[in-house]
This record gives structure tokens, sequence and C-alpha cells, in this order.
């Protein structure tokens, strides 16, 4: 039966408002249908197809390996298939991702792609038959004449013995500098290295006045080439986001060229990644004083991150704001700098405790701000400084290894200060639970917590009454005094003295657990609950017995060498507390010295229904040595397959 055309059915399919609200919740693929269903939706589904082009997904890359063989039906009278699809639905490219010369040199010769908004090329990801590197794919060198005067710096004059390759890197270069320039709307542009020749880079007055034609860009990410940063934003000063290497130019570390002299209020995000350079294998240093700098000069700054940091030039030891950079005309910044995301990595280990104190003393307290944190580790006076200056904290990462240097219970100030606190990702780094009872919990909403409870039961003797009791047993007992005479009564006071012990420990132990329990419990909106890490190489622990727990007549077999002192993880020690998480995906428990036997996993099926993942009973790879000396452990997590069996055992930390 044909439709009629009439009809009001057929008619509301044709409405543009309608094909708005469907376009703008599809895919590719299912635009491409779209656009395969009659002429109206053809043309109106064309131009959101063509909007977006990544030459990495779908079937671009069969495609272009296609395009780049003259033998190929896709080529024919040097005009290539390719270079027609661009001509013709060039203009509706909005968002154009590149990592083939193929798709640069189509688009750059059908003078039609001028209309993008953002740009991103990437570095080839080894295909054989094409890339940018590759000598197969075409090579369309244009004449003299037709270079754009605003180019002419970009490229070396062309040699008539050259080889294929460097014609084709000569010519890749060219087709990408000539689209960038001819396309004034890009809002943002992201560069790689090999956007430029390597004999031959692009000089910095050249670029910059080649972007500074892009009178709409806002963000550049630049890893193509280290540039100097007051250079960059005075060319570009609408620059809103801004991201560049830190590496060596003839010798010379960069760190200098990222220092500022003049105030740019507009610059929101700036990221710094320290690379190794040509000449110096090594990645320059950071000095205190560019820190100080960059928070000086860029007063609306929101996100400041440094990345793979080798080296820190420390402050002298004698800092004041007048000599490290914090003046501005003349007066001391107090009011702190609005930066609400920072980040600071090495590239290696961290060894040294100057950047950690500086980062503690210097930095922190001028960020009031600051939201999100992520540090190699953090130190106690870190852990102090964020709970006095930092109340707005809502994540912390910290990238530490079993490697790096680290302090205990530099975490638990945070709970104690921090109510903002959701994320906390530090699963190298302890919360002595004798310091957590001290305080309450202000955090509520903590939805991710990857740290480790430690010290449970123990008792710390603080340093002034430790020495107290030292100087009153001094005086009691002087030196050359003799009390032998008074041995059975020493004895007898060492009898009750145990016994005292022996109860105060089991009253701390009670009173951790029920504060520990509650809380966790108190954490309603916990996705991920970590407590533990396995620090334990498979190596270390082969031919040894791992260890087990007698309880009430019950065996409990250690998990990879287990810490002392941790949450037993058991229905009789509070366990129960915790059936509030109903949203809790992931839990992990490798390395805490737990009691989890199939009561516990049987109310861990019934009370956690969103877990997921779990990280403690997961089966070693290739080591059935171990599941042999650990049969417990394949026990239990077979019995919690059989509860759960869409719960995956996995281990933690990778």
């Amino acid at each position: 039966m044909r439709t009629n055309p009439d009809s009001m059915p057929t008619r509301t399919i044709y409405l543009p408002e309608l094909l708005d609200v469907i376009g703008n919740d599809l895919n590719t693929q299912d635009l491409l249908s779209c656009v395969q269903v009659c002429q109206v939706w053809n043309q109106h589904f064309i131009p959101l197809l063509w909007a977006k082009i990544d030459d990495r997904l779908y079937s671009w890359p069969t495609v272009l390996r296609r395009n780049s063989v003259p033998s190929s039906p896709y080529f024919a009278d040097g005009n290539t298939w390719l270079n027609i699809i661009f001509t013709k639905y060039g203009r509706h490219i909005r968002h154009l991702s590149a990592g083939w010369a193929g798709t640069i040199a189509a688009a750059s010769a059908a003078g039609t792609v001028t209309g993008l908004e953002s740009m991103a090329v990437f570095k080839p990801s080894g295909l054989k038959s094409e890339s940018a590197f590759s000598a197969r794919g075409q090579t369309i060198l244009p004449k003299p004449h037709l270079i754009s005067s605003l180019l002419q710096d970009f490229l070396p004059p062309i040699v008539l013995k050259s080889n294929a390759r460097s014609l084709s890197l000569w010519s890749f270069v060219h087709n990408l500098w000539s689209l960038i320039v001819s396309s004034s709307s890009i809002k943002s542009l992201e560069l790689v290295q090999e956007c430029q020749l390597e004999d031959f880079p692009i000089p910095t007055h050249s670029l910059l006045n080649a972007l500074s034609t892009l009178r709409n860009l806002t963000k550049l990410v630049n890893n193509m080439a280290a540039l100097d940063l007051q250079m960059v934003l005075e060319h570009l000063p609408r620059l809103s986001f801004y991201s560049c290497p830190i590496s060596w130019i003839n010798g010379t570390s960069t760190t200098n060229c990222i220092e500022l002299t003049t105030v740019f209020p507009n610059l929101q995000t700036l990221q710094l990644l320290a690379t190794e350079g040509k000449s110096r294998p090594a990645r320059p240093p950071i000095r205190h004083t560019t820190i100080l700098n960059l928070l000086k000069h860029l007063p609306n700054l929101d996100r400041l991150s440094f990345d793979e940091i080798s080296a820190f030039v420390s402050p002298p030891p004698a800092s004041t704001a007048e000599n490290n950079g914090m003046l501005l005309h003349g007066k001391t910044t107090t009011n702190g700098s609005s930066v609400r995301d920072f980040h600071f990595t090495f590239y290696d280990r961290v060894d040294s405790y100057s950047i950690r104190d500086f980062i503690a003393l210097d930095i922190l307290p001028r960020m009031p701000r600051l939201t999100n944190l992520s540090l190699q580790t953090l130190t106690q006076e870190a852990g102090k400084s964020l709970a006095k200056y930092c109340p707005q904290l809502e994540s912390l990462q910290l990238r530490t290894t079993k490697y790096d240097k680290k302090e205990d219970d530099s975490i638990t100030p945070l709970l104690h200060h921090c109510s903002q606190l959701k994320h906390l990702d530090a699963i190298w780094h302890t919360v002595e639970a004798y310091s957590l009872v001290k305080k309450p919990v202000v955090c509520r909403g903590m939805e991710v917590f990857r740290c480790q409870f430690r010290g449970i039961g123990e008792e710390k003797v603080e340093e002034e009454d430790y020495n107290d009791d030292l100087e009153e047993h001094d005086q009691e007992n002087p030196a050359g005094y003799d009390n032998d005479g008074d041995d059975e009564e020493a004895n007898v006071d060492e009898e009750e003295n145990e016994e005292i012990k022996t109860a105060r420990r089991h009253e701390l132990l009670q009173e951790h657990l029920q504060f520990i329990y509650d809380e966790l419990g108190r954490w309603a909106e916990l996705r991920v609950l970590e407590l533990g890490v396995d620090n334990v190489d498979w190596y270390d622990i082969m031919g040894c017995d791992p260890g087990r727990h007698f309880v009430d007549g019950r065996i409990y077999y250690n998990y990879f060498g287990p810490t002392p002192n941790t949450l037993p993880l058991s229905l009789e020690s509070g366990l129960d507390q915790l059936r509030t998480l109903k949203k809790l995906e992931v839990f992990g428990f490798e390395g805490v010295d737990h009691r989890i036997n199939t009561e516990e996993l049987a109310w861990m099926a019934e009370y956690w229904p969103r877990l997921q993942v779990m990280h403690g009973l997961q089966a070693p790879d290739d080591k059935n040595e171990y599941a042999l000396r650990c049969p417990k452990v394949n026990e239990l997590r077979e019995h919690m397959k059989a509860l759960r069996p869409l719960v995956r055992h996995e281990q933690g930390l990778k």
C-alpha cells in the first residue's frame, strides 16, 4: 500500500524541529542510516553526519589505506575519490581529528573545509600503508607562487633531488598549515610534534603570527614545540586553555620561558609536561619561583598541572614574599590563588623532601579554593595544610608507588576538617586509628575511599607524655640504686600490669572498631571501598606458609602476607554496620588481616546489591603453588561465585 504524502503521519516525519531532536541523539552509524531514508532526511542529516570527522574510527582507516595505492579503483586521473568527497561535503565539517596524511591532503586540496571549529592532529598510530611518515602517501607539491606568504618560513625550499619521503613530509606540513590558516573560525587546536619538519623547526614568530589569525582560538594543545609562554599569551590574548611541553632549547631549559612578566586574566587552564630534549636526554628541572610566578600573573587560573617533573630546584632557606615572586605591584598577594585543580607529579620516585615541604608550606596555603589535588605523595605537613587552608577539597589523588617515601597518618586531618571530600585515592597511605578516633569525621558524601586503616587496637604514647614518664622513672630509680630485694614484688606488679595492658588493648580494639565501622556506615554514597594493597611480591612468599588464624574453632587464612592491626571485616567485629552501603560497587581488602569467611560473603551478597568487583579473593595468575598453600581463598572465591556469579574477582593495584 502506498503512503499518502499529504497524510499527517507522513508530514510529521518531515518536520525540521522533530528531525533536529532526533539528530541530536544519534551516533554516526545511525546518521548514516538516516541519510538513506529519503531525500528530505538526506538533506537534513548530511550536515550532521559530516559535522564531526575522526579518521581513526569506523571505516576511515580502510578507505584511506586504499586511497593511498595508485592501482586502487579509488584512485583515478590524479584526483582521488577522497578529494572528491571532501570537495562535496567539506563545508559541513566542524570538528576534524586526523592522523592520516591523506585526510589532511584531501581536506586542504578541496578548499571547502573552511568552517572548522576544532582540529586535532594525532601522531600516526603505526599503520603501515600510509601515515605522515610514509612515502606511499599521495604527495601533492604546490607551486611556489601558490604558497601563502604567511607560511613562507614554515618550510625550506623544495629540492628537486629530494627523496620521496622528504617530499611527502614537506607536503604534509604544508597541507596541514594551509588547512589551519584557512579556517579562521577554529576555537580549539591540538598539535603534535610531527606538525613541523624534524630538521626545520618552525620559527616561533612565524608560528605565532599564523596562530594569531585564528581570532576565535581559545584552546591550544601544543605538543609540537616548547614556546615562550609570555609570547604565546601576547599573540593569543583570548586563550583560556593552553598545554605545552617543558624541554630543552639549545641546551637551555625552557623553564625560564614559562615565567611571565604581565598579568593575563583570560587563561584558566595551564598544563605543563616535562619532556626530554634531543641534545639532553634528561627532563629539565622546575624552579620554585616558576610556580609562584604563574600564580601571581594568572589571577583567574582554574587548573594548573605539572606532570613528569624529574627535578626540583629548592627555594633559598630564608625565602620571603619579596624574593619568591609573590609581590604584585609592590604588594603581597594575600587573597590567594583562584586555582581549583592542582596537579604535580614526578617522572620517577620522589626522594627529595624539598618539593614536599615547598608544596605544603608555600603552595597549598595560597590555594583556598582548591577542590581537586593530585600529587605523588602526601606528607604530614601537607595534610595539615590541606585541612587548614583548603576546606573545599573534594578530590585527592596520590600517585604513590611502594618505592616512594611515605609518611604515616597524613590523611587523617582531611577526614577531620574537609567536609566536602568525596574522592580519596591514596591506597599506599594510612589512617592511624589512634588519631582518627580523637575527632569526628566530617566528610559525609564520600564516594571513593582507597586508603588503609592501621593501628587498630594500638595505643600511641604521645612524645611529651613519654618523656615525662622517662623523667619520673629516672627520679624514682636513680642510677646505681640497688633494688634486688624487691624482685618478688616486681614480678607480681609485672603480672598485674600485663593483665591491665591486655584489658586496655581489648578496650581500645573495641573502641577503634566501633568508631571506624560507624563512620564507614555513614558514607551511604560510597561506590568504591578499598582498604588495602597487595604489597608482597609473589617471589617473596614462594615456599612460605602465608599464615593462618584460629578464631572460635574456625580457620582463617591470611591473604598475601597481611598487614597487622587492620580491619578484621568479620560480622563479629561489626561488619553488619556497613549494611547501609547500598551503592557499593567495588570492595577491596588485599593485604588486610581480615577474617572473612562464608558467613561474611553471604552477608555481602545480600546487603551490597550493586557489588560488581572484589579485590582479595582472585585466583593467582599462573601461581598454582600459592593457590595450593592457601586453599581457603579458592574455596571462598567459589562460594562467592555461587552466591553472586556476576561479581568479578580481580587484583586491585596492577
